[in-house]
């Protein structure tokens, strides 16, 4: 009931602008360049989250808050303390220049490979991102979100009518 599973954006800690926005999670938003590749955001997760973890596997949601103007690459990182030394690596995302604004980075363990997560020090989040040119990635904040008990619903050409609703009976199919 504890677990830190939000990072906001503007705790980044590598970089970007810090924007105020009313419509933004706790009133503000990052803004951060990237062009070509070997730029990254750098996020703390304090000890609370790396024990609370428990290895156990979470999916990245980040919430943007305009698209980027031009394709960007993400690929999630758990790092160590320092931020130097990769612990786990997750698959490459490209967020489209239109879309959805809440994009789903994939899943991580955290933390990863833990045998005894309550001794493991603070651990960092890294997305390692590039651009075949330039643009701008506006994160409001990144959702840990674990995978226990979680049921992920596509929808197939055809949409949801407002105040409609749609029932998922596991049981049934």
């Amino acid at each position: 009931s504890t677990f830190t599973h939000i990072v906001e954006g503007e705790d980044c800690t590598s970089g970007g602008t810090n924007t105020a926005d009313t419509d933004s999670s706790s009133g503000h938003y990052l803004s951060f360049p990237v062009s070509g590749s070997g730029t990254g955001m750098l996020f703390a997760l304090p000890s609370g989250v790396t024990a609370g973890g428990g290895g156990r596997t979470f999916r990245l949601l980040a919430r943007l808050l305009v698209n980027p103007t031009a394709p960007v690459y993400v690929t999630p990182m758990i790092k160590d303390a320092n931020g130097l030394v990769p612990l786990a690596t997750g698959i490459e995302v490209k967020i489209e220049t239109s879309g959805y604004l809440l994009i789903d980075l994939g899943a991580l363990a955290i933390p990863p490979g833990a045998v005894d997560a309550t001794s493991l020090d603070n651990l960092t989040l890294y997305l390692a991102l590039r651009c075949d040119t330039s643009a701008t990635l506006a994160l409001d904040y990144l959702q840990l979100t674990p995978t226990e008990s979680l049921r992920h619903l596509y929808q197939l050409g055809y949409s949801i009518a407002d105040s409609d609703y749609v029932e998922d009976d596991g049981s049934l199919g």
